[in-house]
């Protein structure tokens, strides 16, 4: 009940008085010099840095059906939201301290999985939480507001790596 609150919470965001309706928006973006790179890593490593991820994250994926028999949706999810945190603990320290391709590597996949354990789990608990009738625009929403985490959180990441990088070059 909380989130339809939420969601049927007018906008506080007004346009100013005389604004002009995008209709149909045109243009460009041009993003000019950017890049991304591991330290001293070939094309192939990071290309096996996100097998790694691919990886832990199907793996987990396609056990958590049946690990669910066993446990419940929060300790599944919990689980997998303290490993994030310690995997995401662990590739700062290595990315600063020593940057070395095999514990990168690993780490990647304890992340791949421990996004699944969240991830997976996530529409249940979505299920239940609806009914027929608004289950779509629960889901819709869902699907928003983690997008919209995406997309303040990668460029944030961007601009650390980016930082980072130049301090360990």
């Amino acid at each position: 009940d909380r989130v339809f609150e939420v969601l049927d919470t007018p906008n506080p965001i007004q346009d100013r008085p005389g604004a002009v309706d995008l209709v149909d928006p045109a243009g460009t973006i041009e993003l000019d010099d950017v890049w991304f790179t591991y330290p001293t890593g070939s094309e192939a490593q990071v290309a096996m840095m996100f097998a790694g991820y691919g990886a832990g994250s199907m793996v987990v994926a396609l056990s958590v059906p049946r690990l669910l028999t066993v446990v419940t949706d929060r300790v599944v999810m919990l689980t997998g939201a303290g490993a994030a945190a310690s995997g995401l603990l662990v590739a700062a320290t290595v990315v600063v301290v020593t940057p070395t391709w095999p514990v990168l590597a690993s780490t990647w996949v304890l992340l791949g999985a421990a996004t699944s354990l969240v991830n997976t789990p996530a529409g249940r608990l979505l299920r239940r939480a609806s009914t027929e009738a608004n289950r779509t625009a629960l889901f819709t929403a869902q699907f928003s507001l983690s997008h919209a985490g995406f997309l303040l959180t990668y460029p944030i990441a961007g601009w650390v790596g980016a930082a980072l990088a130049h301090l360990t070059a």
